[in-house]
């Protein structure tokens, strides 16, 4: 299939380098594609796309670190079903099937306590040396919410608990390779699985 469709991009970045203030580093990620009949014409979809996320990392002592990613987004208008949001897999419910959860709305959020030798931590840069361990929290929501109004904030009043998926998890790892297992906590669909990786979740 083809559709005709134009959309202009933004995208906004606080603390790209990740620079540190004491134990903590945080960062801040915004986007926006606008492709609605305000900024485009003949468009086959008219829709407006926004997405933001907050990266948190606390150095609790010089072997215990804290990361904490929360993620939001929502979708205006009707855009084309490969711009859906998706949750699932190794970057975000680790104990979901890939991208097995979709909608015009999102929250996440993904948390994680290191234990290890953490050596150097200057200018945001982590160098792990040796073993460490780790422990994972992963909880997101997305869905498609029928609403008409071009306000991004429009359609999260009902979302509550109890609509999210949960995962937890450990892993181990040596430097910058990790292998990890997750499994799903009680009433969310999902499975326990393996994963082995070479970078970091977020």
């Amino acid at each position: 299939d083809q559709i005709n469709q134009e959309s202009l991009g933004f995208k906004l970045t606080i603390n790209k380098k990740g620079l540190t203030s004491g134990n903590v580093t945080s960062k801040f990620l915004a986007t926006a594609e606008l492709s609605d009949e305000a900024w485009m014409s003949n468009n086959d979809f008219n829709y407006s796309k926004f997405e933001i996320t907050s990266l948190n990392y606390l150095k609790l002592d010089r072997n215990t670190f804290l990361k904490v990613r929360l993620m939001g987004g929502s979708i205006t208008g009707t855009a084309p079903d490969f711009k859906s949001f998706a949750l699932g897999g190794i970057g975000s419910l680790r104990a979901s099937s890939y991208k097995f959860y979709t909608g015009n709305k999102m929250l996440m959020s993904n948390t994680e306590v290191i234990f290890g030798d953490f050596w150097s931590h200057n200018k945001g840069k982590i160098d792990i040396d040796g073993l460490y361990f780790s422990l994972f929290y992963d909880t997101g929501w997305t869905d498609f919410v029928a609403n008409t109004s071009n306000d991004p904030l429009d359609g999260f009043q009902d979302v509550n608990f109890k609509n999210f998926t949960h995962n937890v998890g450990v892993g181990v790892g040596v430097n910058m390779l990790r292998l990890e297992v997750a499994t799903p906590v009680a009433r969310s669909e999902g499975f326990t699985a393996i994963w082995l990786r070479i970078n970091p979740t977020f």
